[in-house]
Parts: C-alpha cells; sequence; structure tokens
C-alpha cells in the first residue's frame, strides 16, 4: 500500500479551498463597471440598452427575497465611489432612491420593497 505524501494532501486542500471561495464578479447586463450585488438575481428579460444622439440610455432590473432595501444601498454607497460614481444624493434622504453621477451620466438605483423586492437600474445622460 502506498503512503500518500502530506504536502501533497495539503497543497491538494489549500488549492481545493481557493477554488470554492474564488467567486466571478458578476456585473448587471449592459454595464461594463456595474457589480451585481451577491444576493441580487438579475431579469435577463426585461433590461433596455441603446445609444441616443444625447448618449446612452440603459435599463436593468434585479430582484431577491434574501436582502433589505438597507443592504442593497449600503452595498452600492461603499461600491460605486470606487469605480468612480460621486453620490448625488444623500443616502436615506431620498427613500427608496439613490443617484451617483460620473462623466456625464446619471445613475439611478430605486428599491421597490414587497416579495420580492426589486432593484431598478438606470443610467442615463447628465442634463
Amino acid at each position: 500500500m502506498k503512503k500518500i505524501c502530506p504536502i501533497f494532501l495539503f497543497l491538494a486542500f489549500c488549492a481545493f479551498s481557493f477554488a470554492v471561495r474564488a467567486e466571478k464578479a458578476e456585473f448587471v447586463s449592459g454595464f461594463e463597471d456595474l457589480p451585481l450585488m451577491p444576493g441580487l438575481v438579475e431579469h435577463d428579460d426585461t433590461g433596455v440598452s441603446f445609444d441616443t444622439p444625447g448618449g446612452r440610455i440603459i435599463e436593468a432590473y434585479a430582484e431577491t427575497s434574501r436582502l433589505s432595501e438597507k443592504d442593497i444601498f449600503a452595498f452600492y454607497a461603499k461600491t460605486l465611489p470606487q469605480l468612480g460614481w460621486k453620490p448625488k444624493t444623500k443616502s436615506g434622504t431620498s427613500g427608496a432612491h439613490e443617484r451617483y453621477g460620473r462623466d456625464g451620466e446619471i445613475l439611478d438605483i430605486s428599491v421597490e420593497n414587497g416579495s420580492p423586492v426589486i432593484v431598478r437600474f438606470e443610467l442615463t445622460t447628465e442634463g
């Protein structure tokens, strides 16, 4: 009977652990760099994306039965500034709606509480 090298077992365990923990970053359809918050499931058939002479318009929807409005806005308030988005409204002052600006574009995120919670992402040109 052959003995299995303990170092081999350790390396195999580490490789398996890393593979399980590594998550592929998902982005909202139509957006190059708008992350889809873990726990949100995108509605693939309801999004709209097109270019106009004045800029682009993108609309996408996602839902969740596990996350609250507060969780969703907290995630995007933390994540979006790292991607260059600047808040246009303070968190909590606009009810179920947050607005961010970057490079002449406006990103609106709105949350409709219900079962499930619906999240709407809309990108338009500022102005």
